[in-house]
């Protein structure tokens, strides 16, 4: 009888599977609100030939934002599931698929047209 206790202690209830899966669609989720919001943003206000840099930054700020939150909680950076590293990870890769798309001179342009729009508000 004890045995067959232990045994069921050992594997995970219905209950427990539920709350780690929706805990993964809720992070999912909020990643993903995360990164379209500012991806409308950018492609509402900027010129069309500079949104592709812009996203560029983008993803590499997020990337770095996601491993400097990694490497402050001290998420374990070799584990089976899904960690900050890996978010930060994925995050550079779509950066530099961004600026693989961009011209090198729309870096500048971007820059000049983000200054340019600061020192006319001021």
């Amino acid at each position: 009888m004890s045995a067959s206790i232990e045994g069921l202690a050992g594997h995970d209830s219905w209950k427990d599977r539920f709350v780690r899966e929706t805990q993964s669609v809720t992070i999912l989720s909020s990643l993903s609100l995360a990164v379209i919001v500012p991806v409308l943003l950018i492609a509402q206000t900027l010129d069309p030939e500079l949104v592709m840099i812009a996203f560029s930054l983008m993803f590499f700020l997020g990337a770095l934002l996601a491993a400097v939150a990694a490497w402050l909680i001290r998420s374990k950076r070799n584990s089976q599931n899904l960690s900050l590293w890996d978010v930060a990870g994925g995050l550079v890769i779509t950066g530099c698929a961004a600026s693989v798309l961009a011209e090198p001179d729309q870096a500048a342009q971007l820059f000049e047209h983000l200054f340019e729009r600061r020192s006319t508000s001021q």
